[in-house]
């Protein structure tokens, strides 16, 4: 299925700036979570979900009528019956997973609340319960800067401010996209060169290489 890690490509049109990326990306569906979780295979990511019942890959292309992306997950592996809806109920639960986690932290934004702490080496750091992604560390001159609170919120603020408008692009990614789930095991003719949107059965190209954009037809590059 998803065995050698990949280059990432990205595809532009010339015209309407629309772009796409060719990173062969790669699927599987979690079952104690309930979630079907794509990623990028990577030195880190290479063994995700090889125990899972439910393995593919994932390719992304343009509804031109829809004016939307079009998901198209691809069912390689699997052992378990009604997995095309079993993969669909479960990306809409990963999508759910990133509303909560925006969601936290916003709340985290409203009522910010941290402590200084020191890890095993003796540094102090910056502890925002609730928030991980926050990296500070203090040195000794600035713990006892009157101004140190100060300059931990202004940094609070701007790094969870971030970390929000990073996890609603790809929120609203997965929710303005429409989904396409085939069965490898069941189509007839296989072939993910042209697809036809699920929503009204435009037939899209998602391969781009030296073709042209599927949303205006002016030149990808």
């Amino acid at each position: 299925m998803c065995d050698n890690m990949v280059s990432v490509t990205e595809y532009k049109c010339t015209n309407c700036g629309l772009n796409f990326y060719d990173d062969g990306r790669c699927f599987y569906y979690d079952e104690e979570l309930n979630q079907t979780v794509d990623f990028i295979i990577t030195f880190i990511t290479a063994n995700w979900g090889s125990e899972s019942k439910i393995k593919g890959k994932v390719s992304e292309t343009y509804c031109s009528e829809c004016k939307k992306y079009l998901k198209v997950y691809v069912i390689e592996e699997c052992n378990i019956s009604d997995s095309c809806n079993i993969v669909r109920e479960g990306i809409k639960n990963y999508i759910k997973k990133y509303q909560r986690k925006i969601d936290e932290l916003k709340q985290i934004r409203q009522n910010p609340n941290y402590s200084i702490e020191k890890n095993e080496f003796g540094s102090s750091y910056v502890v925002i319960p609730g928030y991980d992604e926050f990296y500070l560390y203090l040195s000794d001159s600035d713990l006892n800067n009157e101004k140190t609170a100060e300059y931990i919120l202004a940094k609070f603020y701007r790094d969870i401010g971030e970390s929000i408008k990073h996890y609603e692009e790809i929120y609203y990614k997965y929710v303005n996209s429409i989904y396409l789930i085939i069965d490898k095991s069941d189509a007839e003719s296989y072939s993910l060169e042209k697809v036809c949107c699920p929503d009204c059965g435009n037939e899209i190209n998602t391969k781009f290489d030296e073709l042209k954009c599927p949303n205006c037809e002016s030149l990808l590059r």
